[in-house]
């Protein structure tokens, strides 16, 4: 949380981590075992994100760490002090961490609200975190804005040299988010 220009500013991991926070609240965790999870793991992943991770979601419902043993397996650790309490994600966080795609960092640099396979993407570097379409900094509200006005499809993906799937992808997600 930064203040810029009068105005508060967050970014883009924090509000992954903001939803996750809230999501296991709102299922019943209790905020110091959220706290003590987000310790160890910050101090696991050597980052200030533990919970914009991949491999905090990667280990299909459940908050773990994953580490590897002598032989090269991997290892499923439970991400407490003691190592044995494991926070149950639900079923809404698994499908949100779905929709993420990761860095070299291993911590969130997109997300694509309609799935992985959507060409809607939301991503601090690309237009200041507005949705846009995957490959272009063309802001989704522009297409979605130009349909609502009537403009046909092909003439969209003519102006713009946008596929079907891009353009219809974005009237999509513009019409749920209005």
């Amino acid at each position: 949380h930064k203040v810029h220009g009068g105005q508060s500013v967050v970014n883009f991991h924090s509000l992954i981590e903001t939803f996750t926070f809230f999501h296991l609240k709102e299922k019943g965790v209790k905020t110091n075992v959220i706290l003590e999870a987000h310790e160890l793991l910050s101090k696991r992943y050597r980052t200030l994100y533990p919970f914009a991770h991949a491999d905090m979601l990667r280990a299909g419902g459940e908050v773990l760490f994953s580490e590897l043993d002598k032989d090269g397996k991997e290892l499923l650790i439970g991400a407490t002090k003691a190592l044995q309490l494991k926070l149950k994600l639900s079923s809404t966080l698994e499908k949100f961490s779905h929709k993420l795609t990761f860095g070299q960092d291993h911590l969130a640099d997109a997300f694509r609200p309609l799935g992985r396979c959507s060409t809607v993407l939301i991503s601090p570097h690309h237009q200041f975190g507005q949705p846009t379409i995957s490959g272009t900094n063309i802001l989704v509200d522009t297409i979605g804005e130009l349909a609502e006005a009537g403009e046909t499809k092909k003439r969209i993906k003519s102006i713009y040299e946008l596929t079907d799937r891009q353009v219809n992808d974005a009237i999509t997600y513009f019409r749920r988010a209005a």
